[in-house]
């Protein structure tokens, strides 16, 4: 199943590289891989600040992440 979803991913729109380090950014800061995939998308299009009521506020990876609720 992670292969099939590593697959999809790479032929859509995400690289393959992108894929592993938001696997890393998910073991290291104890979140979803989605959630991961998300922050190394940003990451990689030179993002500074993630706006999300989801995770909680503060730095992942050099990326901070704010609460727009807050």
């Amino acid at each position: 199943m992670a292969r099939q979803v590593l697959t999809d991913l790479g032929k859509a729109w995400v690289h393959v590289g992108d894929i592993l380090k938001a696997t890393h950014l998910a073991e290291r800061h104890r979140i979803s891989f989605w959630d991961a995939l998300i922050l190394q998308s940003a990451r990689a299009l030179k993002a500074r600040v993630v706006w999300s009521e989801d995770l909680h506020p503060g730095a992942y990876g050099g990326l901070e992440v704010r609460n727009p609720f807050a």
